[in-house]
């Protein structure tokens, strides 16, 4: 419940933050949309409203507000001709003078043929602002990464891999084909190209490797059934469908199941029958074998604890191995038997004036 509420207020926050964000950017889109706007009004009045035409534009607005306010309609006012001579009457009458009347459809033309030049200047001027914050946006980021991997859509992904792919693969086929490489590549199938030894990427999760590159390190790396395990059996689908070769560290089983061909593959499990018959005595011939074998068989832990315990197991496998070497007994029944199930008593024995 706690974390939902967090999840919650998190969530309701950066919602919060985005839409002010968002607000904020588009007023400053319809401020600039409104200046053309009255820009384009301004312009028209001043080229078509004569003085006289604003002062009666004036009155009735004087004349309306006064209306409005129910004051009294009777109240004498003057109206300018445009010969000089002043109109005398009431403020209710203002508004359907003809005078006035004339003077206010000019007005509302200018305003129209304004407006309509504001926004074909206008549109395409917010239009332009708007493309080039959106580019801002996603070019800024890109400016300021200095080094290192970097997040990128899937789809970017593939058409940059794609094209690097395709110069690598000109070089390299050139190199090895010749000039008219690409004309026996197209007349040749994917497995002839295989057995031919032509080099072709190997694909993770739909995606090519970049050339060449399979040999890095790589990680895959997600929680209990993101698909881990069936983008390495897709790897190793391809490898074999290539006929070529792979070592797997297979913990669980899980490869062995669902690859596993006895005539091709080999098991490397001193404890599966499967396995081809192995001990330590293969490996090993002399003390410092065995030695060398013992410390990467039991590593120090690393830490500040005694080493006495991890030194004196070492030394008890090493001369283990030496008398059982010299006894001929070199199987992996006989070590474990001997250090693993035995009596102190027959260790003792086993390990009479040794070291």
């Amino acid at each position: 419940m706690t974390s939902d509420l967090w999840h919650f207020t998190r969530g309701s926050e950066l919602m919060r933050h985005r839409i002010a964000l968002f607000g904020k950017s588009l007023s400053g889109l319809l401020i600039v949309f409104a200046l053309a706007l009255a820009g384009g009004i301004y312009w028209e009045a001043s080229a078509t409203l004569t003085q006289h035409d604003l002062t009666l534009v004036l009155l009735r607005l004087k004349a309306e507000a006064w209306m409005w306010l129910e004051l009294d309609p009777a109240k004498e006012t003057v109206l300018p001709d445009p010969g000089g001579y002043a109109i005398r009457l009431a403020v209710g009458q203002v508004s359907g003078h003809p005078l006035v009347v004339v003077a206010w459809g000019r007005m509302l033309a200018a305003i129209t043929t304004g407006m309509t030049l504001g926004s074909l200047i206008g549109a395409p001027l917010v239009t332009g602002l708007w493309w080039w914050f959106r580019h801002f946006g996603q070019s800024t980021p890109a400016e300021h990464h200095d080094r290192g991997a970097t997040l990128v859509s899937g789809r970017e992904l593939d058409d940059q891999l794609t094209r690097f792919n395709a110069r690598k693969r000109a070089e390299s086929y050139r190199q090895i084909i010749g000039w008219l490489w690409w004309w026996k590549t197209l007349l040749t199938d994917l497995k002839t190209r295989d057995r031919a030894g032509l080099y072709r990427p190997y694909a993770l999760a739909g995606y090519p490797f970049p050339w060449g590159q399979e040999v890095a390190h790589g990680m895959i790396f997600g929680t209990t059934g993101t698909g881990k395990t069936t983008v390495l059996r897709d790897l190793l689908y391809q490898a074999r469908e290539r006929g070529h070769r792979a070592v797997v560290f297979d913990l669980t089983g899980a490869y062995i199941e669902a690859f596993y061909d006895a005539e091709r593959d080999v098991l490397l499990n001193p404890l599966d029958v499967r396995c081809p018959y192995w001990t330590i005595f293969h490996e090993c011939r002399t003390r410092e074998d065995f030695t060398a074998a013992a410390e990467a068989l039991l590593p120090h832990d690393g830490g500040t604890s005694e080493p006495f315990w991890i030194l004196a197991a070492r030394l008890l496998f090493v001369e283990a191995c030496l008398r059982l070497q010299l006894l001929g007994r070199t199987s992996n029944e006989d070590l474990a038997r001997e250090l693993m199930t035995t009596s102190l008593a027959q260790v003792h024995k086993l390990l009479r004036n040794t070291m």
